[in-house]
């Protein structure tokens, strides 16, 4: 491969989606597919007045496209769940602007995985040269219209490592709450993990909402009724009235659109009354053996509805069908008492004003420090206890 030209760009859905899919790869995050990112624009989640400018930067080796960065322009830190408030306010006290800021990430989701997106083709010294290149554009532009740092957001924990020692960035490290299919072949094998007290506290939640008539069904999205595709549209509205004001996000336009343009994506899990109405559901991404849950709402309280909805019922399909990992997102310590684990999250910086990434950099490692306590000691107390050989438990939480 000659070097790579590097061409900056205004809007994802400008590349040919093929060409940008192959770089996500079928281990890639669908939050990266285009798609799902052109959806974003086309429906103005993202551009416009949105806050977040696309500003993809492409790396061609003659007309092929070989890398990309999905990165975006910011003028404020909301839908980035790598929260930087406190950042900005350092700098105003220091009289100095943060905003406008880049991100490289998946927009308004906060899934891990590789942002920085080369040819799978390339062997590991062509696909190294392009990562380089692609970061370096990223950098160039930074200082070009001085913009108060760069964020690459929800990184894998090499891509991480690569960012802070090929590029001198600093890592921050956070956790969110996942669950892991430690081989199950059942949900009750998945419910013989935890202690008696607890694997009776879940059998109970779910019978007495059995018993009230409550159930819960997996439906594709290739076969959401028009009635389904608005509950859950408005399932999430709803939600994001209730306990997120002004972190509405997405609109009835982008949900519909990724119905027509995502239907072998999308999985909602539907709770219907013992009168068969419809009172609630999640809207969950699934890609190969991973599901991603993503909105839950409700038409009214129903005590354990939630925790049945998103998690048990959800975690018995996954199961059936081999999937492998569950991320739920962000937040929810109400997850790990249900068996999720704390996961590692990571993240990379590039700030240009010494004072600001000097103390920016000291604040990481206190925060790494605490983080690593933390899910050690959670770890340890875990209410899963550990498997061991033969599929069995050793009385121990892990």
């Amino acid at each position: 491969m000659t070097e790579p030209r590097i061409e900056a760009l205004s809007s994802v859905g400008a590349i040919e989606a093929a060409a940008w899919d192959r770089l996500v790869g079928s281990d890639g995050s669908p939050f990266l597919e285009h798609a799902w990112l052109a959806a974003l624009e086309q429906t103005g989640c993202v551009g416009g007045s949105s806050g977040w400018r696309p500003r993809p930067i492409v790396a061609h080796d003659g007309d092929r496209i070989v890398g990309a960065l999905p990165l975006y322009e910011k003028a404020h830190s909301f839908g980035e769940y790598v929260y930087d408030f406190g950042w900005a306010q350092l700098a105003l006290r220091l009289g100095q602007p943060y905003y406008p800021k880049l991100v490289v990430t998946t927009p308004l989701s906060p899934v891990s995985g590789t942002r920085i997106l080369v040819d799978p083709a390339f062997d590991p010294d062509v696909a190294e040269t392009v990562r380089t290149r692609l970061v370096d554009a990223a950098l160039a532009l930074a200082h070009a219209m001085g913009a108060g740092g760069i964020g690459f957001l929800f990184t894998d924990e090499a891509e991480t490592a690569r960012l802070v020692e090929r590029h001198g960035m600093f890592a921050r490290v956070s956790y969110q709450y996942h669950w892991h299919n430690d081989g199950y072949a059942t949900f009750d094998q998945f419910l013989d993990r935890f202690e008696s007290k607890r694997r009776r506290e879940i059998r109970r939640e779910r019978r007495r909402l059995a018993e009230a008539g409550y159930r819960v069904t997996p439906v594709a999205g290739k076969d959401l009724t028009a009635e389904q595709r608005d509950a859950l549209f408005e399932f999430y509205a709803t939600t994001c009235a209730r306990y997120t004001y002004g972190g509405r996000y997405l609109n009835r336009a982008f949900f519909e659109t990724v119905f027509d343009e995502l239907p072998d994506r999308v999985l909602a899990m539907l709770a219907h009354d013992s009168a068969g109405d419809l009172v609630g559901g999640t809207f969950n991404i699934v890609k190969g053996d991973r599901l991603y849950g993503r909105y839950w709402g409700a038409r009214r309280d129903v005590p354990g509805l939630h925790f049945e909805t998103c998690y048990y019922a959800t975690l018995e399909h996954a199961i059936e069908r081999g999937v492998q990992v569950m991320e739920p997102g962000a937040g929810g310590e109400h997850k790990y008492a249900r068996g999720f684990d704390p996961t590692e999250t990571y993240s990379a910086h590039w700030i240009p004003s010494p004072r600001m990434d000097l103390a920016l950099r000291y604040s990481a490692e206190l925060e790494r420090d605490h983080v690593t306590a933390e899910i050690a000691a959670l770890r340890a107390q875990s209410p899963l206890r550990r498997p061991v050989a033969g599929g069995e438990t050793d009385g121990e939480s892990r």
